[in-house]
């Protein structure tokens, strides 16, 4: 198995996208990427912060949330599924 495979990442050149699940409580995520060797904000994010030693943090801020997954999947008389919480 591949890191992109246990990290949940998808490449989508030129972009590498990481799947994360996020805590309902959590509202905005800070992070740094490393590009050869070296640490540094997403220069596809324009949203930073700076941390306590000058150094740009990006940041996401979770603004619309799907609505919770279903589970339970019954299947009606009729061919229709029904999924329940």
């Amino acid at each position: 198995m591949s890191i992109l495979q246990k990290l949940k990442m998808k490449l989508v050149p030129p972009l590498f996208i990481l799947l994360l699940s996020v805590p309902p409580e959590v509202d905005t995520l800070r992070y740094r990427i490393v590009v050869d060797g070296q640490w540094m904000a997403d220069p596809y994010n324009p949203d930073y912060e700076q941390d306590s030693f000058g150094q740009r943090i990006s940041v996401f801020r979770i603004t619309d949330r799907p609505p919770p997954a279903m589970f339970n999947p019954t299947v009606l008389s009729d061919g229709t599924v029904r999924f329940s919480l």
